[in-house]
């Protein structure tokens, strides 16, 4: 297990600097779009690139910690108590989560692919418009269920 977090609660420090992070994950996410509807694609796709290869370490070192680590364990475990609601909470998280995952790897991954260097609109576009949206909605919704489990589960 990894030490204790700051936020004076029993998380662990890496589920507590997630769940601080969380927030400006949305706010660079919508940083970012302010900054293709300002036509700076380029600073666009550097900060989504960022971000993305951030939260891939960083949803990776989570994975370990919750599934070899043993956290998923001791955080859910009939020990704690934990509510019906808390575990309904997590599934709609994990729901929010997963599908926000693969939203944003293909749409990464096809924006780099399917857009030019610098990059600039194309028949790409409305695709990748829509479906930025889409990520942006998810990871908003990512990080307000992460907050009601965090909060279902440690706080109350």
């Amino acid at each position: 297990m990894l030490p204790r977090g700051f936020l004076g609660t029993d998380a662990d420090l890496l589920i507590d600097v997630i769940i601080v992070a969380l927030p400006v994950v949305v706010g660079v996410m919508a940083f970012a779009w302010r900054a293709a509807r300002r036509k700076q694609w380029t600073l666009h796709r550097n900060v989504q690139t960022v971000l993305a290869a951030v939260l891939t370490v960083v949803v990776g070192a989570l994975e370990i910690d919750l599934h070899l680590l043993g956290g998923v364990e001791a955080m859910v475990s009939d020990e704690r108590g934990v509510s019906d609601l808390a575990r309904r909470v997590l599934q709609v998280h994990l729901l929010f989560a997963s599908s926000t995952a693969v939203v944003w790897a293909l749409l990464v991954g096809g924006s780099w692919w399917r857009f030019p260097s610098p990059p600039r609109p194309g028949a790409f576009s409305r695709f990748h418009r829509f479906w930025g949206r889409v990520a942006l909605f998810l990871m908003t919704g990512t990080a307000v269920t992460g907050g009601c489990f965090y909060a279902a589960l440690f706080v109350v």
